[in-house]
């Protein structure tokens, strides 16, 4: 018991000093991103999401078992490398997408995942085919699915991190521990004080290499600590952004080719974009809901409570039908 703790203050502790310390050299570096929401428009570190890997390996490896460890950081460093190269020289949607696949080679080729989900009303299943599929396919809507709601300040980190927290409630209330229990606590290690630090007002910003980082993290959770059909209904918010996006511009667009779907007044409250061709994203669709100009503080805090109540109904949901 005291190992685990030891390892999750040192993987906090790690987070919390390279996020200073990569903010740091990218400002020395002017490697800053302008925060377009504030009325100042203040310069901030544009991608300090690798400090949750280096956080991440300090404690994985007191943590976890050794094949766990060396597969879920070589998972997360692969999607951190992708976003790296996205931040630097620019993907396009398609090549995100396939690269998307990449975090699952690890963890399919140290078989650090059980093919025997637990699916609602069937209970487990064996998918011995088909589920290392699914392994790819899964990295590669949590990673792009990430990396497309993180547009407000904490927005991702912060659903990402309620979504962690929910997991390790349904795991305790299950009464299941071990590996599962293990990476879903280091998720939650790294993942809070990288929040404090990118909630509003944004001191860093995540970068597209701490948004497929955090995704594949999510990845990880459902994969490796055998919470599927968890994560699937906790990130509804995630999943439906995505889909009314796809669905709004027919097709995979960067985002620097489409309308922006929100507004700003000279305050910098929000309004949801009037332009037909605007994409429809859950901002945009909480913005009109709301029908009066509302700040980034409040979108960001609206959403957040979306992702407790799909996690909470979730948590239900799994209960009921007898989640073991």
């Amino acid at each position: 018991m005291l190992k685990a703790v030891l390892s999750l203050v040192l993987a906090s502790v790690v987070t919390t000093l390279a996020s200073f310390g990569i903010a740091s050299l990218e400002k020395r570096r002017g490697f800053l991103c302008r925060d377009v929401h504030k009325p100042s428009k203040p310069l901030v570190p544009c991608s300090v999401g690798a400090a949750m890997f280096l956080g991440f390996i300090a404690g994985a490896f007191m943590l976890l078992p050794f094949k766990y460890a060396l597969a879920t950081s070589l998972s997360i460093f692969i999607a951190l490398l992708i976003g790296l190269v996205d931040d630097l020289k620019g993907l396009t949607a398609y090549q995100k997408i396939g690269l998307g696949l990449l975090p699952a080679i690890p963890i399919i080729a140290l078989h650090t995942y059980r093919a025997n989900p637990w699916v609602p009303l069937f209970g487990h299943t064996r998918m011995s085919i088909v589920y290392p599929i699914l392994v790819f396919i899964a990295f590669t809507v949590f990673c792009n699915g990430a990396n497309m709601i993180d547009t407000h300040n904490g927005l991702l980190s912060g659903g990402a991190l309620i979504t962690s927290v929910s997991a390790f409630a349904l795991l305790s209330i299950v009464g299941k521990d071990g590996v599962s229990l293990a990476l879903v606590s280091l998720c939650i290690a790294v993942l809070a004080p990288y929040f404090v630090l990118n909630a509003y007002p944004s001191r860093v910003f995540n970068g597209n290499a701490g948004s497929f980082l955090i995704g594949a993290l999510l990845a990880l959770e459902a994969v490796v600590a055998h919470l599927e059909a968890f994560l699937i209904f906790s990130n509804m918010v995630m999943f439906l952004n995505g889909l009314l996006y796809l669905l709004s511009v027919r097709g995979f667009l960067q985002r620097q080719h489409v309308k922006r779907p929100v507004v700003m007044d000279d305050n910098c409250l929000m309004m949801p974009s009037a332009d037909p061709q605007a994409p429809i994203t859950i901002v945009r669709l909480l913005l009109a809901i709301a029908r009066r100009p509302i700040s980034e503080r409040e979108l960001v805090a609206s959403i957040h409570a979306l992702y407790i109540v799909t996690s909470a109904i979730a948590i239900s949901i799994l209960m009921l039908l007898g989640y073991s």
